[in-house]
């Protein structure tokens, strides 16, 4: 949240600073984009804070499908700009599926025939198809890197001793082929690129 916090902050500055004609008849959703995110996100953290789980999921289907539009409108020409929605639009599809996750725990929905971890690869799996289906379709490097950092964590965390501790190699096993695929789709389509953190 930090780096997405100061990567904002530095795209707000540049958008207040520039004339409408330099963001490529964007400057109205760019505006809104940020304006009904941080409104969400504000609201995300009072629902969490208070405990209303299902409620904070509702809240973060809305906030994708808002960082959504810009992530799928916005261009890399706009540079930082792109990067801020990048990111943060990044982070909240994997918040998105943790988000649910907690929920259906909460109300302690169970998962017919197979155990938590289980689960767990499937939805590591889904994420992972997630972000090379973006990689390949939007081309946005951003975007691997968030998902790698996500799983580094989540590896991290099964591999510590004061975590998991390994008790669960197909877990481990999964993110690695999952960082692995992430990896190396994202040096190939930043080479494809150009170099370019963003496709043209």
């Amino acid at each position: 949240w930090g780096v997405i916090y100061v990567v904002m902050a530095i795209a707000l500055v540049r958008f207040l600073l520039t004339d409408e004609s330099g963001f490529h008849g964007m400057h109205q959703l760019i505006g809104s984009v940020f304006i009904l995110s941080s409104l969400l996100n504000i609201a995300w953290l009072f629902a969490w804070h208070h405990e209303k789980i299902l409620f904070s999921s509702f809240i973060m289907v809305a906030l994708f499908l808002v960082l959504a539009v810009g992530f799928l409108r916005i261009p890399g020409e706009l540079g930082i700009i792109r990067a801020a929605v990048s990111l943060y639009f990044a982070w909240i599809c994997i918040a998105l599926i943790a988000n649910i996750t907690i929920t259906l725990v909460a109300f302690d929905v169970s998962l017919p025939l197979l155990s938590d971890s289980v689960w767990l690869v499937l939805v590591l799996t889904f994420g992972t198809m997630i972000a090379l289906a973006t990689l390949f379709l939007q081309k946005d490097i951003l975007f691997g890197l968030v998902f790698l950092w996500a799983f580094v964590g989540i590896l991290t965390r099964h591999l510590a001793s004061e975590g998991f501790a390994g008790a669960y190699p197909h877990v481990v096993f999964t993110l690695f082929a999952g960082l692995l695929l992430i990896a190396s789709s994202t040096v190939y389509q930043w080479i494809a690129n150009g170099f370019s953190l963003f496709g043209r």
